[in-house]
């Protein structure tokens, strides 16, 4: 392993040591986060909520929460935003001829001071770069890649570009999901100005806050269309000998939790209900009915996910700003 070069004044016994950044063994400290790395593991440790998160192998992503593989990268970067205003950057290996790549090395950075470690799937172990100065300079070296952060946990990871948190079954891969760091690499007096800056001159945070507005305004214009069928079909119920118990059906859905599948063939029944004049038949419409709405309750969950998406960058957002005040 390569000596490991302290700066200026920084005590040396048992480690490295930094003023934001403290390196002891294979262990990289920030102010909240513990980071070990091993051979073909990075593991990131919440001192506080005692969670972690990790990227390990050929490369997976796993939580304290979900106990394995949550999901995966190969071709691509993935950088990690902390709640503490660490960037982490995780760079695997190229892919192998059989389409395999490992987690080769981390890159650490927090204000303006970091380290690189690298080798982690190489002989002999990882190696350590040098704790100090020069957070700018690393973070240039390497593309950022799929961008996520954490959240009150380390076990709480969510893409920056849609806010979505990563939960198993919700990626098989991540490469290529885009986003922008909002931690302030570079900035050693963490000044509002500077970290502001930053995420105006990319813009990647309000135009994914635009887009997100933009699904909102969009799931709620099919919303509404879908409640004027649902109207329509309703009042179409009024002269059938069952009209009665129909109407009830909707009756009870006057603020509908949910958005369209095939709300067109329960309105198709609705129309042609004074030829209904079988039990049977009248069972059927109500079923199918039934069915409809219930889509429209499964579609709303989605307006009700982009809407915590949205409050919850909108929140990160403000808070990245106003924690460098």
């Amino acid at each position: 392993m390569p000596q490991v070069n302290c700066t200026q004044n920084a005590p040396q016994s048992g480690g490295c040591h930094s003023p934001k950044l403290n390196r002891d063994g294979n262990t990289i400290r920030t102010p909240r986060y513990d980071i070990v790395v091993t051979p073909d593991k990075v593991r990131v440790f919440d001192r506080e909520t005692e969670t972690w998160f990790e990227a390990w192998g050929d490369p997976h992503i796993g939580t304290s929460d979900d106990g394995n593989r949550l999901t995966d990268f190969s071709t691509g970067n993935v950088t990690v935003d902390l709640a503490d205003g660490t960037k982490i950057t995780i760079i695997p290996t190229a892919v192998n001829e059989n389409g395999v790549s490992w987690v080769d090395k981390v890159a650490v950075m927090i204000g303006d001071e970091a380290v690189l470690v690298e080798n982690i799937h190489g002989p002999g172990g990882p190696q350590f770069g040098q704790v100090g100065n020069g957070a700018e300079s690393l973070d240039a070296q390497f593309a950022d890649g799929t961008v996520l952060y954490v959240g009150s946990e380390a076990d709480d990871l969510f893409l920056r570009s849609t806010g979505e948190e990563l939960t198993n079954g919700l990626y098989g891969n991540i490469d290529g999901k885009g986003g922008v760091s909002q931690s302030a690499v570079g900035d050693d007096d963490g000044t509002i100005s500077s970290n502001a800056e930053r995420v105006l001159s990319r813009g990647g945070v309000f135009a994914g806050l635009m887009k997100a507005f933009d699904d909102v305004q969009s799931e709620f214009d099919q919303l509404s269309d879908d409640i004027d069928l649902m109207n329509e079909a309703t009042s179409d119920l009024a002269g059938h000998p069952d009209g009665l118990a129909l109407g009830e059906l909707f009756a009870d859905k006057t603020d509908p939790e949910g958005m369209r599948k095939d709300l067109a063939s329960a309105l198709g029944i609705a129309n042609e209900a004074d030829t209904m004049v079988t039990g049977e038949m009248i069972q059927a419409s109500r079923q199918k009915i039934q069915l409809a709405m219930q889509q429209l309750s499964n579609d709303m969950q989605e307006i009700l996910t982009t809407i915590a998406n949205l409050s919850k960058t909108m929140h990160d957002t403000a808070m990245a700003i106003i924690n460098n005040f």
